[in-house]
């Protein structure tokens, strides 16, 4: 609807119903003299049409409804701008689907020099395979500038906001985007073979991808194939997949899908997996007769569960709870503190490199590096 204040929003005129729910999104654009022209999708139609309505201050009505823009994709969202030569552009949002239904969507432009009677042909805007949305245009402002949002470049996916001269935005070095990457399994398990698939769109031919990482602390490149040959789906249809490896004992892995198109880069997710090696445990605890010290692999002490008992005891009464070296403690009512503490270690311990992630399975406690039927025990300290 309609009503419209000639006095600073004091007063307004009479409510005009201009629809009864089949028109959206209007947007106005002042032509002098008080008329206007206001542009609006139509809902009715799927929102595939965009319809053009006049305003005349002479009779204080809307007339002549016309259709600016018609066709089979979703259109949405029209701003208006209207040059000091006379010009009016209309932009505009046109949504598309791909293969397993992720949305694309660009602006779009159409121009008129005869205030909207005849329009151009449509003019691409923005070319990101991804979602470029919610434009908007102040049509007062000198340089027509459109601004709108996108998670163009942004492997998390976050929105921000981007902008571009309407007249002359062309957006031809676009970059790819992700829709989908996963590692095949999810988890893997020893003898499972592992693989990473990836979706991914981008607006030219000539997308590839590869696979990098880690394995073992060790930088790795593995190929990704679009050619319908490495159980990709069909040749050059975005749908990339590359083999790494039988997933074995002692494996460490953290790699990433990256995807380029032209000179632009993006890459997905971190894919990680470790299964750790025989021997290796990633808690345990030692027990000298009176004492008995839980600690995990990230140098936790005492706030580590082992055989389901946390803390460290001093004949069985739980003495040291901590979140790691900064220790607190209870004894014979008084309360201390201390930032580091030592113990002693069995003869066959071994430390991991420097540097290591805690996660990397061959960062153990200890490793059992001989088992005999004798009997030993842990000196104490």
């Amino acid at each position: 609807g309609f009503s419209r204040s000639t006095d600073n929003g004091a007063t307004f005129s009479t409510y005009q119903i201009l629809s009864t729910g089949g028109i959206s999104n209007p947007a106005l654009l002042s032509t002098g003299n008080g008329d206007m022209l206001m542009a609006v999708q139509e809902k009715n139609l799927n929102n595939t049409k965009l319809l053009l309505i006049r305003y005349s201050s002479s009779s204080g009505q809307w007339h002549d409804t016309t259709v600016a823009l018609s066709g089979t994709d979703i259109i949405r969202n029209p701003k208006l701008y209207r040059q000091a030569n006379g010009i009016i552009h209309l932009i505009y949002k046109k949504i598309r689907y791909t293969i397993g239904g992720y949305r694309n969507s660009d602006l779009y432009r159409i121009s008129s020099t005869n205030s909207g009677v005849t329009w151009t042909a449509p003019t691409q805007l923005t070319r990101f395979m991804g979602e470029d949305t919610n434009p908007n245009i102040n049509p007062q402002s000198v340089i027509p500038l459109v601004i709108f949002s996108s998670y163009r470049q942004m492997p998390n996916g976050k929105i921000h906001l981007w902008w571009g001269n309407c007249t002359t935005l062309y957006d031809d070095d676009a970059p790819p985007v992700i829709y989908s990457a996963r590692m095949i399994p999810t988890v893997p398990v020893e003898g499972d073979s592992v693989s990473i698939s990836v979706y991914a769109g981008y607006h030219k031919p000539g997308l590839t991808g590869k696979i990098e990482g880690t394995l073992n602390s060790q930088p790795v490149q593995y190929p990704l194939y679009d050619d319908g040959l490495h159980n990709d789906s069909l040749a050059g249809d975005g749908i990339f997949r590359g083999f790494i490896k039988v997933a074995a004992k002692g494996d460490f892995a953290q790699l990433h899908a990256a995807i380029q198109g032209g000179n632009n880069f993006l890459s997905s997710q971190t894919f990680s997996w470790s299964i750790l090696l025989d021997g290796v445990w990633p808690e345990t605890a030692f027990y000298t007769g009176r004492i008995w010290v839980p600690f995990g692999r990230n140098g936790v002490i005492a706030d580590a569960t082992v055989n389901g008992r946390s803390g460290l005891f001093f004949d069985s009464i739980s003495t040291i709870f901590s979140n790691g070296f900064a220790l607190t403690a209870l004894k014979d009512g008084a309360v201390w503190g201390a930032a580091n503490m030592s113990a002693s270690r069995i003869d066959d311990f071994l430390p991991g490199p420097v540097g290591a992630s805690l996660q990397d399975p061959r960062l153990g406690i200890y490793r059992v590096a001989q088992v005999t039927t004798m009997a030993s025990t842990i000196p104490s300290t």
